[in-house]
């Protein structure tokens, strides 16, 4: 199965917004978005998707989730999935860092609460899901054929912060070993910056050795 897929950078950081879909049968799904642009919502037409299956976060941060209640109320079909040890931030704009930016944030319900192995049908694949706590203790990854959603716990020559309160700083250098043990090569798409692939991060990055 071929999996077309766009991104946009949204929001105030901003924030790689990943829209992905299979061309056969126009389901589609939508990684971490930032806020609401209807410029998305239009992509969705113009690639051909009929049926947003999957809204998946990587963690629960305000810059990963804001855009969630806008795409469930003109998707409703879509299913919201987070790791269970994320789910409070979407209740909590403390904790999701939404109110010290001076952003409202109105509850958000997850369909679909995920641990560390889980697989989530997409037609004749799944993504799996491996957790990566350390950014903050509910932080994954997505996998997808060879694509790697990483959020923000892999970037570029970089890992993601963990000097929050909610982060999970022990955590964080066996979860990027984790990702290094995997085998074969992935394209990384991460929540910020530029993409790479994981064969340079192994050689490359500092984090990962």
């Amino acid at each position: 199965m071929d999996i077309k897929l766009t991104y946009f950078q949204l929001g105030m950081l901003p924030t790689n917004v990943y829209l992905g879909v299979n061309e056969e049968t126009g389901n589609g799904f939508l990684v971490d978005p930032a806020i609401y642009e209807p410029q998305v919502d239009a992509a969705m037409k113009e690639m051909g998707i009929t049926n947003l299956q999957y809204i998946l976060l990587t963690h629960g941060h305000f810059d990963h989730i804001l855009g969630v209640n806008e795409f469930v109320k003109n998707h409703p079909e879509a299913k919201v999935v987070i790791h269970k040890e994320d789910e409070a931030f979407l209740t909590d704009p403390m904790l999701s860092h939404t109110a010290m930016h001076g952003l409202s944030q109105d509850p958000i319900h997850a369909d679909i609460l995920v641990a560390d192995g889980d697989v989530l049908a997409f037609d004749d694949t799944e993504f799996k899901v491996i957790h990566t706590p350390g950014h903050t203790r509910g932080s994954v990854v997505y996998l997808l054929n060879d694509i790697m959603f990483s959020g923000d716990t892999l970037f570029q020559m970089s890992c993601g912060r963990t000097d929050f309160p909610e982060s999970d700083p022990a955590s964080m250098r066996p979860s990027l070993q984790k990702l290094a043990a995997l085998e074969g090569n992935y394209h990384v798409l991460p929540g910020h910056n530029a993409f790479s692939d994981l064969d340079f991060e192994r050689a490359n990055n500092p984090f990962m050795r």
